[in-house]
């Protein structure tokens, strides 16, 4: 029996009174048997059970809705569904409704139940005979029921042929509706619904004499009448009878439903829409029939809430509710079918009868019945409208070209004087569109102008150079090449850092930098220019010698003293805001023991002799005692302090031990120290260059010391109430430890100390981080955002596996512990096989995928343990070094997975950072069973997106309260994503390179442009088959899978997938194995079951029917690659080990022209409505209709009656302006619904006489 419970029934313990597992097996067995004299004793009593039906039978409760369906036969026998859509087998049935307390209990239960002897109070000798015995009986009880299965499935197939030529018959003998038939009579009269002039249509409409019933056909997906519902009339008035209700024909109408065909063209032009033709969707052939009519809309309705309705792909609908009770079956059923079609990526809009909800189970064939055809078409008119304003608020971008030159103009102002006005000013500007080349450009020519200027004149003035400072150093050569392509004739350098790592080290003295900059002073001063031991050949010396016009920094140089080799720039050019490097103490190395302020000189036995002596009788007493004074001032504050709380320092607790005068005057003590312990050539006359390094461990301390001054003093004079710059707490070790943060200021050597005198600043950023760059640029003023349409670029967002931090780090344990995992699992097999299907979708083209930092390096470490485990051309990136690559410009997919999602801690830290003020902090909620860990998380906000279909989605964004803190959370999870995205550069691809990017994340940039959203799903057996080869090989294969229809088969021939038929068949059942439209084009996630009969073609493969030879072999269906039909045969006998008869079909394809329209029936008391398949004329723009095609009987009546067609801008024409009424008004000789098609002239008309001129009389 399978196993398709969601509550597990479990195991039993080990013990005296554990059930051998052979007697387990038969309770197990038998009680599937009994399953309805089980539901009938577990259940509650007032559930009382149906009719069987379909191989089950349902417990209901009167009046309430909740059913219970236990499962007679077929596959799932033995099995009981409950109302809330939960499966159980009868062991756990009876611990569900039974009182039973485990699994044994239940066994034990059903024991006594069933009457099965379970042996617990036998012999060994007899229990070992009762467990042989109930084997015996369990394997027969297997080939009966095996038997019974099969005789039922012929039974079905029996069954279900009958029923099909039943229907067959029964549709033949219906007929056309005529004029005044009952069928007629109960449709205008009783309904209210116009009649065609063309007559009603006759291929799903048609009337039954024999029964005296309204024939409403329901047709498949290829639009064949499969089955019909039945309505029967009053012999006498044509009225629906009462004591007789709606009936289907016998047999399934699952996936059928009642389709009107379109009777005129709806368009809107939007661009990048795929599908914009939209379908009305009604409950019940009476409605649809209303909306049809009323609308001319192709029109589809189901038998029930629309759930066998599946639309084609993209179209929007027209959702046309009955006004049910909320949360009624009836609701709920059309509730989950909305929510479906949405997933599908349908735009769906609701249509409500009436303004005010009633919930009375109206529909709009009563709203037809009580105020006329207007009201139904205004209803509709909302409708698409509310449609029409969400497609025309989507923002018109303009191409890639019109961007450049936007920006092009804007820099050119800049450069050419504007800067005079904003000497700092941000251009956010699109990825791809050439932000820094346009920057670049316009900078060098007013530089190259100005040297030009200078050799002319005798002025020996040489210009000032540019410096373009970008992220990090990877990017530098990058930018080295692009600003020699654009002025070869410049020389241009990059100024590198002493940590670089050349050939040979930038700087062989790091040690005793890091000392001397940690004590505040300037290594450049102190060391390199003083008497630096190992300056002698020294790249980083050398350097300093150099000139240039154009040099190349990193954002980290800006926070440092300006190298005197770089004059002060003429401009300075900001590419990628991300000022790395401001924010200080913030990492998890900047917690410092508290005594690490203590100065080593007496606290030290080992402490230079000369320094004990020297310093002494200077000022280390009164230092040494503010360094004292502080410890034990954080130590009296940190007594109540819990372990594991931090907190931060207040004013109180500092005035407790200091006063601002005491801090500025002692902070001078401090620095004169640090000068006398450094090296220079003005220093002390008994200092020694070689002792700097001994006298390393006092300078940090002593740096240490002035920063937690400088900052006391700071709280102190701003008046704060505390600083969240100096935070304190007890470690698991029981030391007390403090955190220092700050945030470094952009040197002044940079861009001038006066802000009227400013170095003119260009800031360039796709998405910038705005309170940062404020915090710099007071002053900052905003160009213009930039973007550019990415007509050949598609963004999907993949929901349901989103691939968090959690998530990766789990999945990469799960496989070094040589758990492989599921491939439909978030598990590494299961990233792999998505990969793969990306790859393949792609055609085989190089991709890029970004991970996390530990995913990206495990996947990298698999791939180069075993070549193949990713897919040819799969380059991988992590999250956070990607801002400014060019390195994926042609991949043909970009795939994300995961976020940045940091703690919410740091991101307050660095914003009070920033800042140096409290900001308003998420508070903490209890976590746990017991209460005590404590954590915060984000807020979290919807907001809706609307697609370019036009489709509403909601997207799920992290938010914090304090905007600083927000700013830098957005930096973190939408900056990072777009910067990952934007490395297949959008806006430059054509329609021979376009891109798809996928995001697979629990939130979506909000920035980003987003074309789908889909559900990412396992890959479905289809996918598996299609990919066996190419993962086998790792690399393309000439040879296309063969994709087999039976799961039995599919085992056979794909072992390595599937080690048994069984595997198999979970992989069809748990995946959506529906063949894809094409092999290469594979859909990832297409929902739904198939009926393979009803299957047609499939691009690029030949379909045959196969069957094995022997005793109840039915035939099979397979598609074979075209060029691959001759050696099906062979391949398929060898995977069976069997005869295999193959028979190829021939697959009809559909006629691509639309049937002619019957002949209409004339009636002079008619309703004149447009005949149906009347060639096409209005089309639908934006909400409003644009005549442009119109009949030429129309036109020729129009002009014997001396008037033009009239072109209305608003949706259905302006009514009252041409009729002199309303939509809602009615009147037997002014037609809206002709007028709204038409667009008539603003003067009535007689039906009569409009009639015959269109049909030229």
């Amino acid at each position: 029996m399978p196993n398709k419970t969601h509550i597990q029934a479990g195991f039993q313990a080990e013990g005296q009174f554990s059930i051998p597992p052979a007697i387990a097996d038969q309770i197990k067995a038998e009680a599937a048997a009994a399953i309805l004299d089980i539901a009938r004793a577990v259940l509650p009593s007032d559930y009382q059970p149906h009719r069987p039906k379909n191989g089950s039978v349902d417990f209901a409760r009167k009046h309430d809705g909740r059913t219970y369906t236990a499962t007679t036969s077929g596959q799932y026998a033995g099995w009981v569904k409950d109302w809330r859509g939960r499966n159980m087998d009868a062991v756990a049935l009876v611990q569900q409704y039974a009182g039973a307390d485990s699994y044994a209990d239940a066994l034990h239960w059903l024991s006594d139940f069933l009457r099965i002897d379970t042996g617990l109070h036998r012999s060994e000798a007899d229990r070992q005979e009762l467990e042989a015995k109930a084997a015996a009986n369990a394997q027969a009880r297997a080939a009966e029921r095996e038997a019974q299965d099969r005789l039922q499935a012929e039974q079905n197939a029996r069954t279900k042929k009958q029923h099909r030529e039943f229907a067959a018959r029964w549709w033949g003998e219906t007929e056309e509706i005529r004029p005044g038939s009952l069928a007629d009579r109960y449709l205008v009269e009783w309904r209210s619904i116009p009649r065609p002039v063309e007559g009603w249509p006759s291929s799903v409409l048609r009337f039954h004499p024999k029964e005296n019933a309204l024939a409403v056909g329901l047709v498949d997906v290829r639009g064949k009448v499969q089955s019909a519902q039945r309505i029967y009339l009053d012999n006498r008035t044509g009225q629906k009878r009462t004591d007789i209700a709606k009936k289907m024909l016998p047999g399934s109408s699952k996936g059928l439903f009642f389709k009107l065909p379109a009777r005129i063209t709806v368009a809107i032009d939007v661009d990048r829409t795929i599908n914009t033709f939209p379908i009305a969707a009604t409950e019940g052939p009476e409605t649809a029939l209303s909306v049809w009519i009323a609308s001319g809309i192709e029109t589809w309705a189901s038998i029930g809430a629309g759930a066998d309705i599946t639309p084609p792909t993209k179209r929007p609908i027209l959702h046309c509710r009955d006004d049910d009770e909320e949360e009624g079956p009836a609701w709920n059923a059309a509730e989950k079918a909305a929510i479906r079609w949405g997933k599908e990526g349908h735009a769906v809009l609701a249509v409500w009868p009436y303004d005010q909800r009633r919930q009375d189970k109206s529909d709009l064939n009563d709203l037809l019945q009580t105020e006329g055809i207007g009201a139904v078409r205004l209803r509709l008119k909302e409708a698409l409208d509310e449609y029409g304003r969400r497609i025309a608020s989507l923002p018109k971008l303009p191409s890639a070209d019109e961007a450049r030159s936007i920006l092009d103009q804007q820099i050119k102002l800049q450069v050419d004087g504007g800067y005079a006005v904003e000497r700092s000013k941000l251009f956010t500007v699109g990825a791809g569109i050439g932000k820094t080349e346009a920057a670049l450009r316009r900078v060098l020519q007013s530089h190259e102008a100005a040297l030009t200027i200078h050799e002319d004149s005798e002025d020996a003035t040489i210009p000032a150079p540019i410096v373009l400072s970008v992220p990090y150093h990877g990017l530098a050569d990058e930018a080295l090449e692009r600003v020699r392509r654009i002025s070869p004739n410049l020389t241009v350098r990059i100024w590198k850092g002493r940590a670089q790592q050349l050939p040979v080290p930038m700087c062989a003295n790091l040690e005793e930098v890091d000392a001397i900059q940690e004590a505040g002073l300037s290594a450049t001063e102190r060391l390199c220019r003083g008497s630096c031991t190992k300056k002698d050949g020294c790249p980083y010396v050398k350097q300093m010698e150099q000139k240039a016009d154009v040099w190349i920094i990193t954002h980290a140089c800006l926070f440092l003293p300006k190298p005197k080799a770089i004059r002060r720039p003429s401009f300075l050019i900001l590419d990628e805001v991300t000022l790395d490097g401001a924010i200080t103490g913030t990492s998890d190395a900047a917690h410092r023991s508290v005594n690490s302020i203590l100065l080593p000189t007496t606290k030290q036995q080992n402490a230079p002799e000369d320094v004990r002596q020297k310093f002494m009788g200077f000022t280390l007493a009164e230092v040494e005692n503010r360094a004292s004074r502080i410890v034990a001032m954080l130590e009296r504050a940190a007594e109540e302090l819990e372990r594991g709380t931090t907190c931060h320092l207040s004013r109180a607790t500092i005035e407790q031990h200091f006063d601002l005068a005491g801090l500025e005057n002692g902070l001078p003590e401090v620095e004169q120290a640090i000068q006398w312990m450094t090296p220079d050539d003005k220093g002390h006359p008994d200092f020694q260059i070689d002792r700097v390094k001994e006298r390393t461990p006092i300078l940090k301390a002593l740096g240490r010391l002035a920063a937690l001054m400088r900052e006391m003093k700071r709280c102190l004079s701003e008046g704060l109430e505390a600083t969240p710059r100096i935070s304190f707490f007890w470690d698991e070790e029981n030391v007390l430890r403090y955190r220092l943060t700050g945030c470094r200021s952009i040197h002044k050597h940079w861009i001038g100390p006066d802000e009227n005198d400013q170095t003119p600043v260009i800031l360039l950023d796709a998405t910038p981080n705005l309170p940062l760059i404020r915090h710099f640029f007071p002053n900052l003023a905003l160009g213009s955002d930039v973007q550019a349409a990415t007509p050949h670029a598609r963004f999907v967002w993949m929901q349901g596996k989103f691939w968090h931090g959690i998530t990766q780090k789990n999945a990469i344990e799960q496989h070094r512990n040589g758990r492989k995992g599921k491939e439909h699992a978030q598990s590494i097999e299961g990233l792999r096989w998505t990969l793969w299907r990306h790859w393949l979708t792609a055609g085989c083209k190089p991709m890029l995928a970004v991970f996390s930092k530990a995913l990206h390096d495990y996947l990298d470490e698999q791939e180069h343990k075993k070549s193949g485990f990713l897919p040819p051309g799969c380059e991988l990136a992590h999250q956070g070094a990607t801002r400014g690559r060019n390195s994926w410009e042609t991949v043909r997919t970009v795939l994300i997975f995961g976020r940045m999602l940091p703690s919410v801690e740091p991101i307050e830290m660095t914003a009070e950072a920033m800042t140096g003020r409290p900001i308003q902090r998420i508070e903490k909620k209890k976590l746990g069973p017991d209460g005590t860990a404590e954590a915060s998380h984000f807020h979290i906000i919807e907001k809706d997106r609307i697609l370019p279909n036009g489709r509403i989605v909601s997207v799920k964004h992290y938010h914090h309260p304090d905007p600083v803190a927000d700013g830098f959370l957005q930096a973190m999870v939408a900056g990072e994503a777009i910067q990952a995205a934007a490395r297949g550069r959008a806006v430059n691809r054509t329609s021979d390179n376009p891109l798809e990017v996928f995001v697979y994340a629990d939130t979506y940039a909000a920035d980003m442009p987003l074309d789908d959203v889909q559900e990412a799903t396992g890959p479905t057996a289809w996918d598996q088959m299609a990919l066996s080869i190419a993962m086998e090989t790792g690399q393309a294969s000439d040879l296309s899978p063969i994709l087999i229809s039976s799961p039995t088969d599919a085992a056979k021939a794909y072992p390595r997938i599937w080690s048994t038929p069984k595997a198999a068949e979970r992989g069809f059942d748990a995946g959506n194995h529906r063949p894809p439209n094409s092999y290469n084009n594979i859909s990832i996630g297409i929902r739904g079951s198939v009926d393979w009969d009803a299957f047609s073609s499939l691009e690029g493969f030949t379909l045959a029917r196969y069957q094995p030879e022997g005793a109840r072999q039915k035939p099979r269906l397979a598609w074979v690659p075209i060029g691959q039909e001759i050696g099906f045969q062979s391949w398929i006998e060898q995977a069976l080990c069997c005869d295999v008869r193959v028979e190829w079909v021939e697959v009809p394809q559909p006629d691509p022209t639309p049937p002619e329209p019957s002949k209409p029936i004339r009636s002079p008391a008619m309703d004149c409505i447009l005949p149906d398949k009347q060639p096409a004329f209005p089309s639908w723009i934006i909400g409003g209709i644009e005549r442009t095609d119109f009949p030429s009987s129309y036109l020729r009546f129009l002009e014997r009656s001396g008037t033009k067609p009239t072109v209305y801008s608003s949706f259905f024409g302006q009514c009252e302006a041409a009729f002199g009424h309303g939509l809602g008004a009615e009147d037997e000789n002014d037609d809206p619904a002709l007028a709204w098609v038409m667009g008539l002239p603003a003067h009535p008309f007689s039906l009569r006489n409009l009639e015959e001129g269109m049909n030229g009389h």
